[in-house]
């Protein structure tokens, strides 16, 4: 009885016998081999990355449908397949950009000394050819509200070097009132350059310097173009016409000289309005901030790093802000009243002189610098 009872036990559990459909046929995934050829081609487009994006993606779609009916579809190893290779895609997509940007920093820092080389070296012309001027930086006759602040065009004088520079001290030149003029004069005497007044890294200027001379062999008398022209100067006149002792190579070496070119403020992009940032105040208004620095560098990236300031004394320093000058003042700035300190008002150099501060309010030795030209750095032009 007891053996009964287990062998009816024993027929209960035994597992039933597999039934093979002969009338189902197995075929491999199109989609399986789909996402595998996508793979195959995501490795030499890698730096596109969207082959491999597609090709996991078709592969996740093929395995799904697999496991849903595996009697009638195979291609686990296609799918593996493309798997493997995606991933390796993206991952030579990571190296790439890696790459990119481990050289991307030394080709910045390299551009950001050879400005910081150039302006150093036009500084130290200055101060040698002060040494026989009565210490006086180069300068040309004074013109106020002159228009030739921001034009960068020339006339071919003379094949006479020095018969261009005393043009330019003429009474009929349409020159006086540029400080840029002034500069020309250290590449006329083959002191500077004209490639030094060119930034590698200034989207507007170059690829070719200022040439000295014309197809004749007469010597141009200024730069002749908004793009032979990477920096800006101190403007070198009080606005009385006099020029100021600032631009002197016995005045204090804290003062500002040049700068990389001078914004007008408020058209570099994403400001859609272009209105001028009036005020600068970094930790309220970031547009501002960003709008108040040189274009020189970096100018399609939201957080420019900062610009190259010189001083008198020819020394370089890499600044994030124009807060510069005596007391903190901006360089990108005049004031039409007397005002120091970071925020001040009046943000564009248009139509007017810097004026000296008032001796009762600070020491005489305080200025409120301003550098010039400026360039709306949306179109390039002066």
């Amino acid at each position: 009885m007891t053996n009964a009872s287990h062998d009816e036990a024993g027929a209960s559990t035994a597992p039933a016998p597999v039934t093979l459909d002969y009338g189902i046929t197995t075929r491999v995934s199109r989609t399986a081999r789909a996402a595998m050829i996508l793979a195959i081609i995501a490795i030499p487009l890698f730096f596109t990355v969207l082959p491999a994006v597609t090709a996991l993606i078709v592969a996740f779609i093929a395995a799904h449908r697999i496991r849903k009916d595996p009697q009638r579809l195979a291609g686990l190893g296609f799918i593996k397949t493309a798997n493997i290779l995606g991933v390796l895609s993206i991952l030579l997509f990571c190296a790439g950009l890696a790459l990119l940007g481990a050289f991307e920093r030394p080709r910045v820092g390299h551009n950001r000394s050879y400005c910081s080389a150039n302006l150093r070296g036009i500084v130290q012309s200055m101060n040698i050819y002060a040494a026989d001027y009565n210490d006086a930086f180069p300068v040309v006759p004074f013109a106020p509200y002159s228009p030739a602040l921001n034009n960068l065009t020339a006339t071919a004088v003379s094949p006479d070097a020095e018969t261009t520079i005393k043009s330019l001290f003429d009474p009929a030149s349409p020159l006086h009132g540029s400080p840029t003029a002034g500069l020309w004069i250290l590449v006329l005497r083959n002191q500077v350059s004209a490639k030094q007044f060119i930034c590698r890294s200034d989207i507007w200027a170059g690829p070719s310097s200022a040439p000295r001379q014309d197809s004749s062999g007469n010597f141009y008398n200024h730069f002749q173009s908004p793009n032979q022209l990477s920096y800006s100067v101190a403007y070198p006149w009080r606005a009385d016409g006099t020029v100021g002792k600032w631009w002197t190579a016995l005045f204090d070496d804290k003062l500002p000289t040049m700068s990389d070119m001078a914004p007008e403020q408020g058209t570099a992009p994403p400001d859609p309005t272009g209105s001028p940032a009036r005020v600068l105040n970094p930790a309220t208004t970031p547009r501002d901030a960003w709008s108040w620095l040189s274009a020189n560098h970096n100018n399609s990236k939201p957080q420019r790093p900062g610009m190259n300031v010189v001083f008198s004394d020819g020394h370089v320093e890499w600044v994030r802000t124009p807060t510069v000058g005596h007391d903190n003042d901006n360089i990108f700035t005049f004031s039409d009243i007397i005002s120091r300190g970071p925020r001040e008002f009046g943000g564009l150099f248009i139509n007017k002189t810097p004026i000296h501060l008032n001796p009762p309010l600070a020491p005489p030795h305080k200025f409120d610098t301003v550098m010039v030209p400026i360039r709306n750095e949306s179109t390039g032009k002066l």
